[in-house]
């Protein structure tokens, strides 16, 4: 936390001198951002220094009216808990006592010159509920800052830099730049933190900087509506002097650079690939130059669209030496996968998957291949156009594996097939029900088969109850499993409902009931589990949607050694409020 307020401070630091040196000249009137004049098309109004302070903390005046320089907006909880717990304490997750809860949600919106405006939002959390957060102090859990407008965007904070899929799509913290200077060009830059240093977990600070840079060709070509081509690189760097003695922490080091694209022709057929090399050393403290190692990998993916439906193939080629800290890839694997959508009908439509996908290429560790193959049928039709929200949807999948060592050790099959139905029976009433069967077949080694069966149902009721609105609903259902080598059975009773009752136009109460009633074919592990809670909610305010809720629950669990059995109690006040 303290590294978020240090950076909080600084940016706002630098905002202030900034606005300090382009305003100490000005007499009465202070203007902030440029001269753009209210009549120039997509230029923000030039507003005094008092009107923006009068709007940011206006509470009466209609937040979007395009008159105001900007507002504050946001939410405040404030929460306690009660707990109790008796029986075998230590299989609970709760802890005796009393624990509070105090969170801030704060939003600022402010008009800045030309066509830019900031963002600035924080999220603060106070608590000494264990089960949250391990700390018991004031934790800035969310920072992000921005200034942008419609081509570009100047970030910094907590942010998500998504590049490619080889390089970049990881949640940061830093500096985020995305810029359009036109429709031909696109640049992003990130320079953030990955992750705090933690000696329990045996991690340094680690930081990203990455760069992306796109360009689209053939902007006025009548054949291609897409032709766009990028690069992009980002390096991973674990600091080592962020922990002053850690004997066992690896000093990690990743750079990845690739080369992406897409190619359209309109709506009938795209192509999109990636071609990507990565540098990766464990560590580098007690490493040399010959343990670094370099992979490469490549997927392409043509996309063809008919007019009732699409195929779509994916080719992913990785090396077992390929690694990618900020990306996403499954190194040491090549996979062929094609993917068919179709509408048959206004009734009904059809996905087929096939997915074929190995291990073990050239450099490899592994000491066999394994290979799998996954197909995957399901249908979606509607029988009857007068009940369009009747929905039927069958599946299938079968997953087949196999090794190439002596005796194919890893051979087994997984077949699954159910159905799902949806409907509503009239304006205030919906149902559903499903089956799902699952074998699995240990072909090496028979003993560990076994065998599924999943059966559900829902019913849903809104109606009236001393012209109030009442809604409940229910959902029963069970499952069995038996194995190759025990005729008992594995039976799971499973029930819940839940419901809410608008008492009065402020007062709405919400109640629910869960079960589960486990019958285990091993010895001494039968249990069953009662949740229930209840809940009364208290609209205070309207205008600011200000609410009181009175929560209790109750857990009630039950086992066939004594020993284990524990029940837990909540009392839970919340009050919630915006402004």
């Amino acid at each position: 936390m303290s590294k978020k307020i240090i950076y909080f401070c600084v940016f706002y630091i630098l905002a202030g001198f900034l606005w300090i040196t382009s305003t100490a000249f000005a007499a009465e009137v202070f203007y902030l951002g440029g001269g753009a004049s209210a009549g120039t098309t997509g230029q923000n109004t030039s507003f005094s220094l008092s009107k923006r302070f009068h709007d940011l903390f206006d509470l009466n005046t209609d937040k979007n009216s395009p008159d105001r320089s900007g507002f504050i907006s946001g939410n405040i909880l404030a929460e306690m808990d009660w707990n109790n717990v008796s029986g075998n304490k230590s299989k609970s997750f709760l802890r005796e006592g009393v624990d509070y809860l105090g969170e801030l949600n704060l939003n600022i919106q402010e008009k800045l010159g030309g066509n830019y405006h900031f963002e600035g939002q924080w999220f603060l959390r106070r608590t000494d509920n264990f089960r949250i957060e391990q700390r018991r102090d004031l934790r800035l859990k969310q920072l992000s800052l921005k200034v942008l407008n419609d081509k570009n965007l100047f970030e910094f904070g907590d942010l998500y830099a998504d590049f490619s899929p080889y390089v970049m799509g990881t949640s940061l913290e830093g500096l985020h730049m995305d810029l359009k200077p036109d429709n031909t060009q696109h640049y992003k830059f990130v320079a953030s933190r990955k992750n705090e240093a933690d000696e329990a977990a045996d991690l340094f600070e680690r930081y990203v900087v990455g760069f992306k840079a796109d360009h689209r060709f053939l902007q006025d070509s009548k054949t291609l509506s897409n032709f766009r081509i990028g690069i992009q690189a980002a390096t991973s760097q674990d600091d080592s002097s962020t922990i002053s003695y850690a004997p066992t922490t690896k000093d990690m080091r990743n750079a990845v650079f690739s080369i992406d694209g897409e190619i359209a022709w309109y709506k009938l057929f795209s192509v999109a690939f990636e071609l990507a090399r990565s540098l990766f050393l464990e560590d580098e403290d007690a490493a040399g130059s010959q343990d670094q190692s370099y992979g490469t990998a490549f997927r392409v993916q043509p996309v063809l669209t008919f007019a009732k439906g699409t195929l779509r193939y994916l080719y992913q080629y990785v090396q077992p030496k390929f690694r990618t800290d900020t990306g996403s890839a499954a190194y040491d694997k090549i996979q062929h996968q094609l993917t068919w959508n179709y509408i048959l009908n206004e009734k009904a439509s059809l996905s087929l998957s096939e997915n074929y996908y190995w291990d073990h290429l050239t450099g490899s560790s592994l000491v066999k291949r394994t290979v799998n193959d996954e197909k995957y049928a399901s249908i979606t039709f509607k029988p009857s156009l007068a009940r369009p929200e009747l929905t039927v949807r069958p599946y299938f999948n079968y997953f087949m594996r196999d090794s190439d060592d002596l005796g194919n050790s890893l051979e087994a099959t997984t077949t699954t097939a159910g159905f799902s139905v949806n409907d509503r029976w009239n304006e205030s009433t919906t149902y559903g029900f499903g089956y799902e069967y699952r074998a699995f077949a240990d072909l090496a080694a028979h003993a560990l088969s076994d065998y599924f069966h999943r059966f559900n149902f829902n019913i849903g009721h809104e109606q009236k109850f001393f012209n109030r609105r009442l809604y409940y609903s229910f959902e029963p259902g069970f499952d069995i499993r038996t194995t190759k080598t025990d005729r008992n059975k594995d039976v799971n009773l499973i029930f819940s409902s839940s419901g809410q009752y608008d008492i009065s136009k402020n007062v709405v109460t919400r109640f629910g009931y869960n079960v589960i009633d486990t019958n285990s074919a091993r010895a001494n592990a039968n249990f069953i589990n009662h949740r229930t809670y209840g809940e009364l909610d208290f609209l205070l305010f309207r205008r600011s949607n200000t609410h009181m809720i009175m929560r209790g629950e109750r857990n009630i669990y039950g086992h066939e050694d004594g020993t284990q059995e524990y029940k837990e109690t909540r009392a839970v006040l919340k009050v919630t409020t915006q402004f």
